[in-house]
């Protein structure tokens, strides 16, 4: 039977990077380094979703993909649909009675686990879900373009924050290069030459699905969107930075809030801005304008 299936809550787009099942033509991950900044708009709109707005995309997905499949292929799509459909819908419980059932009728496959990870993460046990997602990636290493280390490192977060709710202060899951040394890429447990793109890739595509499932406010979510702005700032993207840094303010990130720029300070600065002083410029002329007519 074919490798089937991670339905990678992409296609639904899910809180752990890895609810599997059908394939990823319902997402790319775009990388962050070219001149655009990064798609801080996406993530914004995924924040505003609802899981089970994706039950029709997923629907789709599924009406299409039984269409081709085998007799023993089908079998599984109808036990890993329903198993997705209860993660959508908040089922946690019985969508990991359901993926246990399947890890013991199909053992060893990649999908199962990495589902299962995704549904006990939501369901609120963290360790069977780093349990089942560090198997996942044991399974197929290069699962969700091999941004799973992210996922285990997110975990190992949640873990250590049960009994010290002040971790993420002095810990922050992808720690960012000091403003005082750009360039410097300090993130604990990757190689030190990581390029940044792939850790920036890594937080897109992470984000892209938990932020589906986890709403503000969140340490977890506001940590990595802050880091995320940070790594923006140091390749020069004033305006993915912005947009990032106003994401991790709405998730509760106390150091995002704490440099939100006061009133009088974005009083100052639209006033010292080029559109403010075109203005001036506009309306100036207009009143010479028009004191010419009425002269006339």
């Amino acid at each position: 039977m074919r490798v089937l299936f991670c339905v990678s809550l992409l296609v639904a787009n899910t809180v752990a990077a890895c609810i599997q099942g059908g394939g990823n033509g319902y997402f790319e991950m775009r990388r962050s380094t070219g001149p655009e900044p990064v798609d801080y708009v996406l993530l914004r709109d995924t924040w505003h979703t609802n899981p089970e707005n994706r039950l029709e995309e997923f629907a789709d997905w599924y009406i299409a993909t039984m269409a081709s499949a085998s007799d023993s292929e089908r079998q599984w799509l109808e036990r890993e649909h329903a198993a997705i459909r209860h993660i959508l819908t908040g089922h946690y419980d019985e969508a990991i009675a359901m993926l246990l059932a399947m890890e013991t009728d199909y053992p060893g496959q990649y999908a199962v686990a990495s589902t299962l990870g995704t549904a006990y993460e939501l369901a609120g046990d963290n360790r069977r879900a780093l349990q089942w997602i560090t198997e996942g990636m044991s399974r197929d290493p290069e699962s969700h373009g091999g941004t799973e280390w992210l996922h285990v490192k997110i975990l190992e977060a949640k873990i250590a924050m049960a009994s010290d709710p002040t971790y993420l202060a002095t810990h922050p899951i992808v720690p960012y290069p000091p403003e005082s040394e750009p360039g410097l890429l300090l993130v604990d447990g990757i190689q030190d030459d990581t390029p940044d793109a792939e850790v920036m890739d890594a937080l897109f595509y992470q984000l892209k699905e938990r932020m589906l499932f986890v709403k503000p406010e969140d340490p977890v979510v506001g940590d990595l969107l802050y880091s995320f702005s940070r790594l923006e700032q140091d390749r020069g993207s004033e305006e993915g930075q912005a947009g990032l840094l106003k994401l991790a303010r709405a998730y509760g990130h106390e150091r995002a809030r704490a440099e939100m720029p006061t009133l009088a300070t974005r009083s100052v600065g639209f006033a010292q801005s080029p559109q403010f002083l075109a203005g001036l410029v506009f309306v100036g002329l207009g009143m010479v304008l028009l004191r010419k007519l009425r002269s006339w």
